[in-house]
């Protein structure tokens, strides 16, 4: 049976359905705390957007490029005709999604998001969550501020490093020397709240803010509670099922199963590279509009903390293998001294593939470009400032007698994948991710 629209609910107001695009129940509220939040946010998207009317979907592009990517077969379900018919109304709407936030925040309120609300299940959890949420008062507001502001002064020193390297100007506007909370909520903007329950019986509250400090990086606070219980960047990641298994492993930490990989996380300072630096530089200075661009590009969280992708092959129902835990702890004791040597590996490899790429090239701005971004590099250290780490993956146990090999994935300055297969203490490998990572048994 198809839901209402539209509903009364006694503790969250009146929710509409939009279950394509946000995948919940949307309503508002006021909060006169949060409404303080996001000055230089908020004006930054009102004088951009109020230059630019909400574009005007095209009707029949959107449902030819639907259609074109149907498979026949699926063609005469009935999920293909409710969707058919709905998706030119639905593109409409994202496409001027972005000036909600902007039109609740000039009456004072705020977009909130309730997931699984016809959920008999889930219904009084997710009804709890948010009375704790609101009835938390100044001191779980104070609580998500300070949070929030700790972590702003943990990450600013390498947030300054890279705007160094990258703009050179002052980086005051966005990365001010701040001494209280209060003064950072000029620069974040909460854009939504998000209801959502938990794997258990318990629900959750996740705040979506917009920093400006954090690049094009949103931020979510989660509060479980009336208590912060995490603050991380929002991502596209695929997460885990709900009743997806999790183990503390002595040697890997927590990880949690996905898909088709235990899931965890690599601490590494050595290996904090930012692919997009040479590029956002040659572009900053020799684009003259973008000095005055309050909002710059910023490296990654992972880039700035440190903390990568884990992922350790294996299966669900068994937990990874000793031989993997020791392939783990050797490669980790002895990180500073791996790390180096993976980057000479990459380093030998790029300087025998870079003259490849100039060969071809004869126009002087296309050479100039590609020189800007793929230059002489003589030392490991210079390569962190083109090559980006995404993961560290511990492989299975090949069926022979060596161990198993650890892959490390990075992404350069065209998203272009390189790997390095390490095992038993060398380097196996450097180059292409597909050949190197494949090899990896």
């Amino acid at each position: 049976m198809k839901p209402a629209s539209t509903v009364d609910d006694p503790v969250f107001g009146t929710l509409t359905y939009d279950g394509h695009y946000d995948g919940g129940w949307c309503g508002s509220f006021a909060d006169p705390r949060f409404a303080t939040w996001g000055q230089e946010v908020r004006s930054y998207h009102v004088n951009e957007q109020d230059e630019q009317p909400v574009p005007q979907i095209n009707a029949q592009e959107v449902l030819d490029q639907f259609r074109s990517m149907v498979p026949p077969e699926l063609k005469g379900s009935e999920l293909y005709k409710s969707m058919e018919a709905t998706l030119p109304q639905h593109a409409q709407k994202e496409a001027s999604l972005d000036r909600e936030a902007d039109r609740l925040a000039k009456a004072g309120r705020f977009k909130v998001i309730v997931h699984n609300l016809r959920d008999p299940q889930h219904n009084g959890a997710l009804q709890q969550a948010w009375r704790q949420f609101r009835e938390g008062g100044e001191a779980l507001y104070n609580q998500i501020s300070e949070r929030i502001f700790a972590i702003y002064e943990a990450q600013r020193p390498q947030r300054l490093r890279w705007w160094e390297k990258i703009y050179g100007d002052s980086p005051d506007e966005v990365l001010p020397k701040i001494s209280r909370a209060a003064e950072l909520h000029r620069l974040m903007w909460p854009t939504e709240f998000r209801v959502h329950a938990n794997r258990s019986d318990s629900a959750s509250v996740t705040i979506v803010i917009d920093a400006l400090w954090s690049g094009w990086c949103n931020i979510e606070v989660k509060v479980r509670d009336g208590v912060v219980v995490s603050i991380d960047p929002q991502t596209d990641a695929k997460e885990a099922a709900p009743d997806a298994r999790r183990i503390q492993s002595p040697i890997f930490g927590p990880l949690e199963w996905n898909s088709d990989n235990w899931c965890g996380t690599f601490h590494c300072h050595e290996l904090r590279g930012y692919s997009q630096t040479l590029e956002l530089r040659r572009r900053f200075r020799t684009d003259p509009s973008l000095r005055s661009l309050p909002r710059r590009e910023m490296p990654e969280w992972d880039v700035i903390t440190g903390d990568f992708a884990l992922r350790v092959e294996g299966s669900e129902d068994a937990e990874p293998s000793p031989e993997q835990e020791a392939a783990y702890r050797d490669f980790t004791r002895n990180l500073e001294q791996n790390a180096w040597l993976a980057l000479v590996a990459i380093l030998n490899w790029y300087q025998q593939i870079r003259p490849n790429w100039f060969e071809q090239i004869t126009d002087e701005t296309e050479l100039a470009e590609q020189e800007a971004v793929m230059p002489v590099i003589t030392t490991p250290e210079g390569l962190l400032d083109m090559i980006q780490l995404q993961s560290l993956t511990v492989c299975e146990k090949p069926d022979d007698d060596r161990s198993p090999a650890i892959v490390l994935s990075f992404c350069w300055f065209d998203e272009n994948g390189l790997a390095v297969r390490w095992r038993a203490g060398q380097i196996e490998d450097a180059g292409d991710w597909d050949t190197v990572a494949a090899s990896g048994y």
